[in-house]
């Protein structure tokens, strides 16, 4: 007679189920990735945030604009910035001192008459350390433009370039900035 011996375990039924469970579980765990991963995809295909910079006008003529913006000390309480550009004349512009966090520490609007221009700033004796002088011409952040200026460069100043030009939701601006300056 034969005898069988046969391991006897009161989890031999559980433990056939678990292949099935880790299974079930990978499939959820692998919907649930290609769920997230989708969404992803389709909340960073949609992104609205995006500012696209201007297109210029079919056929227009494009205006490379350039530019100086330099800081000279007159004494301890006055700063003058030179400007030199080939905006047109007419434009309107912003002559600006800023600190080296960005506060605005002195502005003054301008409209440009000749290719160099300066202005004196008095500088109170509480602001130390670097600060930046700039050059900015935007379509109309500093005063509406004059009709000639958008004619030739766009109502957006689409027909711009050159390494001063950037953009922001307004179109492109024009924007020259000096070294950094110690005060």
């Amino acid at each position: 007679m034969y005898t069988f011996a046969v391991p006897y375990s009161p989890h031999s039924t559980k433990k056939q189920k678990e292949p099935r469970m880790k299974n079930t579980l990978k499939i959820i765990a692998r919907i649930v990735l290609t769920v997230m991963v989708t969404a992803m995809f389709a909340a960073c295909a949609g992104n609205s945030n995006v500012i696209a910079q201007p297109v210029p006008d079919e056929g227009a003529e494009m205006y490379e604009i350039t530019g100086t913006c330099t800081v000279e000390r007159i004494d301890d309480t006055t700063v003058k910035v030179h400007c030199t550009t080939n905006l047109m004349d007419g434009a309107v512009v912003a002559i600006s001192l800023d600190s080296y966090t960005g506060e605005n520490i002195a502005e003054k609007k301008y409209t440009k008459q000749s290719e160099g221009f300066y202005h004196e700033f008095t500088i109170d004796k509480d602001i130390e350390g670097e600060i930046y002088a700039s050059l900015v011409c935007m379509p109309s952040s500093h005063g509406k433009q004059p009709t000639e200026i958008k004619n030739a460069y766009g109502a957006q100043f689409q027909n711009i370039e050159g390494e001063c030009v950037i953009w922001n939701p307004e179109g492109n601006c024009v924007v020259i900035m000096s070294e950094p300056f110690e005060i």
